[in-house]
């Protein structure tokens, strides 16, 4: 008996592991979760089809993901009036006031850590409509046009296209976009808010880093998944918008709308053509395709892109990855 469990044990170490069926039609995906199975397979597994939850640890603070989703619903608010850019300190404070009673993280911080955030995010408020009002006044002919927009879509693996109705061989994606510019002619400017540049890739390097939130975003826009877009929405510019600098010269934009929609930059790595927008897009729809089949077969095998992640990971204790035993 002894021996057949030291076997079974030793057969579990990763390939007894990788054939897991995917939990259902109706369980979805995110862009996030894809950089997630990129980054490590097994930690995916654990999360997303086991459902296994790391209790964070008790903090006295607003927690990173709360502290963006509150700069984000600033943002929103703070652009929702169309050329508002003259709110005092004051305005900004109560619409910090609204949005902080909604978020369960504030309700255990002191009054005196209320106040120290609530200054910093007054300040990030006022800049950012400065900073609006200017870029405005260079680039009037797109606007702000949506904000957290939810995005909800099936995604065929035989045919390639996407639909509002579960299909046999699918997947069913979520996402939500931070913020949609309109220009003219059905031309979009996609914007994600970031804190800092440091997780701010190069549209080079998304798909060899893993990175592809925004490249998952402009691809789902023009193959139609928000249908109050139009047909044949056109994203002529992918733009991470970094809070720490108030920077946008980020991701990618269309060298033929340079001095329309933004600025010319020297970064050589931000601007693309056409023709290599539209390569990128379909090296990102095979590259997904084959990520989709490894979900769908179960393979999570317990190998991360890179062997110092799992130093950070909370997994490595329950991990058969080789290199850990």
């Amino acid at each position: 008996m002894q021996d057949i469990r030291n076997k079974a044990n030793a057969d579990l170490s990763l390939s007894a592991w990788q054939k897991i069926s995917w939990p259902s039609k109706e369980a979805s995906l995110s862009a996030s979760q894809l950089e997630n199975f990129i980054r490590c397979p097994f930690v995916f597994a654990a999360e997303k089809v086991f459902r296994l939850r790391d209790i964070e640890a008790f903090d006295l603070d607003m927690s990173a993901m709360s502290k963006g989703s509150l700069v984000h619903a600033l943002f929103e608010s703070l652009l929702a009036e169309k050329g508002r850019f003259d709110r005092s300190a004051s305005e900004i404070e109560m619409i910090l006031d609204e949005l902080r009673a909604q978020s369960k993280d504030s309700q255990y911080l002191s009054p005196a850590a209320l106040a120290v955030q609530k200054r910093k995010y007054v300040q990030i408020g006022l800049r950012f409509l400065n900073i609006e009002r200017e870029w405005q006044k260079m680039f009037s002919k797109s606007q702000p046009y949506l904000f957290e927009k939810e995005l909800r879509f099936y995604f065929d693996l035989d045919s390639g296209r996407i639909g509002s109705e579960p299909c046999e061989n699918g997947f069913l994606f979520r996402g939500k976009l931070d913020r949609l510019d309109r220009g003219q002619n059905n031309e979009f400017i996609l914007i994600d808010y970031k804190s800092s540049p440091q997780s701010s890739q190069a549209h080079t390097q998304w798909l060899s880093e893993g990175q592809i939130q925004l490249l998952f975003y402009m691809w789902a826009i023009e193959k139609e998944a928000l249908s109050e877009l139009g047909p044949k929405p056109e994203v002529v510019a992918a733009h991470y918008y970094v809070i720490k600098n108030f920077r946008r010269d980020y991701g990618m934009q269309l060298s033929d709308f340079v001095g329309q929609y933004f600025p010319e930059t020297e970064k050589k790595t931000l601007v693309i053509s056409r023709e290599a927008k539209a390569e990128l897009l379909t090296q990102f729809e095979t590259w997904m395709k084959q990520l989709l089949h490894l979900i769908k077969n179960g393979e999570f095998l317990a190998k991360p892109r890179e062997a110092s992640l799992c130093k950070s990971c909370h997994w490595r204790t329950l991990c058969r990855a080789p290199h850990l035993n």
